[in-house]
């Protein structure tokens, strides 16, 4: 291992755990000096709480790289920005740096509201942040009643041959 190798910092997706980083860990074990990061399930839902995680995490490494996979992407872009010249390079690994929403840059945002009402994120962010709004517990409980009448009638058809 090259002793003015950079740290590679190797930042997970949504679970939070790193486990897809585990083979690579093997792979790399013995040839570069790494920290693998891990985000506590009681981390306030924001890139700024996630960025200062990893800020911490990482300590006093005067040279890093920072690998993000998924989710981490936009926490890296964030942390890097922070770091400014000890970030080396950074690395996204099946992420994004903005929201994916297309229909935001060209849209009515009156339409995209009515899309977004639509999607199962939208209503779980309350859940997320500890807030149980009847809106969303309304529609979780009708996508419930949706998926159990639609495979009742799947199956009442299955079974009439």
């Amino acid at each position: 291992m090259e002793a003015d190798r950079p740290t590679l910092v190797l930042m997970p997706g949504l679970d939070g755990s790193g486990a897809l980083f585990a083979a690579f860990e093997k792979l790399i074990a013995g040839s570069w000096k790494y920290q693998s990061i891990r985000y506590p399930a009681d981390l306030p839902s924001s890139v700024d709480a996630y960025a200062a995680h990893v800020e911490r995490a990482i300590g006093a490494e005067h040279r890093v790289i920072l690998l993000a996979e998924s989710f981490s992407g936009p926490i890296a872009i964030r942390l890097a920005a922070r770091l400014g010249e000890r970030v080396k390079a950074l690395v996204l690994c099946a992420s994004f740096a903005t929201r994916p929403h297309l229909l935001v840059r060209w849209a009515n945002p009156a339409f995209v509201q009515t899309i977004a009402s639509f999607s199962v994120m939208t209503h779980f962010e309350g859940f997320q942040k500890g807030v149980l709004d009847s809106r969303d517990i309304i529609f979780f409980l009708s996508i419930i009643v949706f998926s159990l009448f639609t495979t009742s009638v799947i199956l009442r058809g299955h079974r009439a041959g």
